[in-house]
């Protein structure tokens, strides 16, 4: 199963792979992106930022996921050359 990533833009911007979402609507989003299996709280997600996103931003979308029960997930980095 292909696992769901989130991507934080420097705008604030957010998406589930290419699916535009907000944080009202991002774990519906998340479990909608799953296949809306039974406990989607139970899957592993992914969270990638660009490097310009503020350590704010990023919090934003951490305490909204633990709000909603997802506390399994996984912090991506890309490296930057």
């Amino acid at each position: 199963k292909e696992p769901v990533y989130i991507t934080i833009q420097e705008s604030g911007s957010l998406f589930i792979a290419e699916q535009e979402t907000n944080l009202s609507k991002l774990a519906a989003d998340v479990c909608a992106a799953q296949g809306a299996v039974a406990d989607c709280r139970d899957e592993r997600v992914f969270v990638r930022a660009q490097p310009e996103v503020k350590y704010n931003q990023f919090m934003e979308v951490m305490n909204k996921l633990q709000e909603n029960g997802y506390f399994k997930v996984g912090l991506l980095n890309e490296d930057i050359t």
